[in-house]
């Protein structure tokens, strides 16, 4: 059976940049002090160019100025559609341990939601009800609950390794959280909820039948050239389509990724290989604005600490729960491992900006950036040691 690595990776090819977006090797780890226990899986990268969008944005030395941040959103819009099909591509239900894995992460993130969605709720209607009034404080938050549920995505395992269980857990936390913001982004635009269905799932079907489409062309190409061009293609076409309909367009990518995921051949593994192509200068792009687009409100400390530590508090009740119910085998420190928000969350908050009602769309990204930010200083100051990957024969 095909290595887990050679989902977003050539054999053999090793990246340096990987240990920037996420946890390094247990064998690569640096010594820890007593109180600074290490980085966090997210990375070093979100510590670094999150500050440094608010420097050069419109609120630091508007290097970033509005019509620049209008002239990149559309190309934002792609990079989320392909932080989706990464996500997607990184999905292999075929063992059933990582089924097992999959109902466990779907509960933790499902947990942690419902607690920050609770906490953000009851500070916009008791705590703050003179300095906003939303229209759908409910849906908004949802919004951040949801957005405070996924966990950094693990790096790629160098080839012939298997990803760790908890690295596992923390990859697949992203899909349920990703599928209901593409059920509630279908709710705020149609407002019934059998039209939000509906919707979803016909969003589903195109994407589905623009990845169909692109792994059938790519498999019958030689040409490298032409590979990457049909590939890229198919992201504009997947992301394009998400925002024309104004739908999720990381729901879109998911469910691209995961129907060349399920399609396997070596297809897959070009179409794998184009998309993280430029993966990390994508990602970089896509933290560079989202800190520039950051506007403190004189209300967003009261909203920005229910959200950190309702999401602390979530995520280790999540990971406590998971390990008494469904993958008893995990670490007791399982929450902790899920405590870094890595750059999904703020992809999720991207997405959802259009959805959002206008007074809405300008309190979720600064909230979702901050706490991010917030979140992974936290993850760094308690981060437990990261579990050493599994060979194959350990699976």
């Amino acid at each position: 059976m095909r290595l887990a690595a050679d989902v977003l990776r050539d054999p053999g090819e090793h990246d340096p940049l990987d240990s920037q977006f996420g946890p390094l090797p247990a064998a690569e780890a640096p010594a820890r002090s007593r109180w600074w226990r290490g980085r966090s899986p997210g990375g070093r990268v979100v510590l670094v160019l999150l500050p440094l969008g608010m420097a050069i944005g419109p609120e630091g030395l508007n290097v970033l100025s509005p019509p620049v941040l209008a002239a990149v959103d559309p190309v934002v819009s792609v990079i989320v559609g392909v932080l989706g099909v990464i996500v997607g591509l990184g999905l292999d239900l075929r063992r059933s341990h990582e089924r097992r894995l999959l109902g466990g992460a779907a509960l933790e993130a499902a947990i942690a939601a419902v607690i920050v969605a609770g906490g953000a709720f009851a500070v916009l209607t008791f705590v703050l009800p003179g300095s906003t009034q939303f229209a759908r404080p409910a849906a908004f938050a949802a919004l951040i609950g949801l957005c405070a549920a996924l966990s950094a995505l693990p790096a790629e395992p160098t080839p012939g390794v298997w990803l760790s269980p908890v690295s596992r857990l923390r990859a697949m936390g992203s899909v349920l959280p990703i599928v209901g913001l593409g059920l509630l982004v279908a709710w705020l635009r149609d407002g019934s909820a059998p039209a939000a269905i509906l919707t979803t799932v016909q969003a589903g079907l195109i994407s589905l039948t623009i990845a169909a489409a692109a792994w059938v062309l790519v498999g019958q190409t030689a040409s490298d050239s032409e590979q990457r061009v049909l590939a890229a293609g198919a992201l504009l076409l997947v992301s394009g389509a998400a925002e024309f309909l104004s739908l999720s367009a990381l729901f879109a990518g998911l469910v691209a990724g995961a129907a060349w995921q399920a399609f396997d051949g070596h297809a897959r593994d070009h179409l794998a290989r184009d998309t993280r192509y430029a993966q990390h200068l994508m990602m970089a792009v896509l933290l560079v604005v989202a800190g520039a687009l950051v506007r403190v409100g004189p209300s967003l400390p009261v909203l920005l600490a229910a959200y950190v530590i309702c999401r602390t508090a979530g995520k280790i009740l999540g990971g406590w729960m998971v390990r008494r119910t469904i993958v008893r085998s995990l670490p007791r420190e399982l929450g902790l491992h899920l405590a870094s928000p890595g750059l999904v969350a703020i992809a999720m908050a991207f997405d959802a900006r259009s959805s959002a009602a206008a007074e809405a769309a300008a309190w979720l990204l600064p909230v979702v950036v901050l706490g991010t930010l917030a979140s992974e200083v936290l993850s760094m100051l308690f981060a437990p040691a990261e579990i050493a990957p599994l060979g194959e024969a350990a699976r």
